[in-house]
């Protein structure tokens, strides 16, 4: 039974692989998020790495935006390069412009949150439905497979100017 166990050095090499997509994985959504930008597809597909190692996210095709609170100077704050890099982020509370709910049902089923796939008339806020789909995507590095039986299935939707819906009811 031993040689069907991992080395501890394997381990070791996937858990520090891990968590350096994690730390980028998260410091590109919270770019995203402090830009009033939701992904709502982030999957393993949408995770690419540079030539340098570092993670790029890719595919916006689902994102959605909204109007942030514009900072003194210009600056976001979130930026590394940013003067006032070192801000708190803003709460909801002091947020004036927090991101609006979302109602369509987009993205791909083993990755969406649970309040895509439950949506009613109430939405869903897109910056913890990116921070879920992360969740899964770290699960997928760590355990070697994905969480689910939908993991690779995009939800297929119908899109009009005025509503998303979508085309067949998800498991």
């Amino acid at each position: 039974m031993t040689p069907l166990l991992p080395s501890r050095a394997r381990v070791a090499r996937a858990q520090a692989f891990a968590h350096g997509v994690a730390s980028d994985l998260f410091s590109a959504l919270a770019h995203c998020h402090a830009h009033g930008v939701c992904h709502r597809d982030v999957k393993l597909a949408n995770l690419l790495l540079a030539a340098d190692g570092t993670l790029r996210l890719a595919d916006f095709g689902h994102a959605a935006t909204w109007q942030r609170q514009p900072v003194a100077g210009g600056a976001c704050g979130a930026c590394a390069d940013s003067p006032s890099a070192a801000s708190p982020a803003l709460s909801p509370a002091q947020d004036k412009f927090p991101p609006p709910r979302l109602r369509d049902k987009v993205g791909t089923k083993g990755y969406c949150a649970p309040e895509i796939i439950a949506c009613g008339t109430e939405g869903y806020l897109g910056p913890p439905v990116d921070m879920w789909s992360a969740g899964v995507c770290l699960f997928a590095l760590l355990a070697g497979r994905c969480a689910g039986r939908h993991s690779y299935h995009t939800i297929p939707y119908h899109t009009t100017p005025y509503h998303t819906t979508p085309c067949h009811a998800m498991p």
